[in-house]
């Protein structure tokens, strides 16, 4: 699903919190073959976000849009990291030196000794160029 280097697509669900939410988006999805390969949810102040990393997003963005929940998409770079302490803060520091904001980061799996994460910044060209060892 994700290819290293790769710019993907983020699709993020933002509603009002309630019971059942999760189950609504997923069941939604799901009835329509739709198959979630990354998810993060979280609340705050009575607002929902819900990150979904799937490979239709733009059949996902359609479907949750035609049931009036309010849908947004963003680019994500995939990058791949040594799943040991500091490697995240390096590539962020690499970022910030260079003036690059990072909008969104999500761990998207970490497996044999390796974390696969979807970064959102300001600037992916810039991202990607200076990024290329983790591509």
């Amino acid at each position: 699903m994700f290819e290293r280097g790769s710019i993907t697509k983020e699709v993020t669900v933002v509603a009002t919190d309630r019971i059942g939410l999760l189950a609504d988006v997923c069941e939604l999805l799901g009835s329509e073959g739709i198959d979630i390969n990354s998810i993060s949810s979280e609340t705050a102040n009575g607002t929902a976000i819900i990150r979904l990393y799937v490979k239709r997003h733009e059949r996902a963005k359609s479907i949750l849009e035609g049931e009036a929940f309010k849908v947004m998409e963003q680019g994500v770079l995939v990058l791949r990291l040594a799943d040991k302490p500091g490697e995240l803060a390096k590539i962020s520091r690499l970022l910030s030196d260079e003036k690059v904001q990072i909008k969104n980061v999500t761990l998207i799996s970490r497996d044999n000794g390796e974390s696969l994460l979807g970064l959102s910044v300001s600037n992916h060209d810039r991202a990607r160029n200076m990024l290329k060892r983790y591509l």
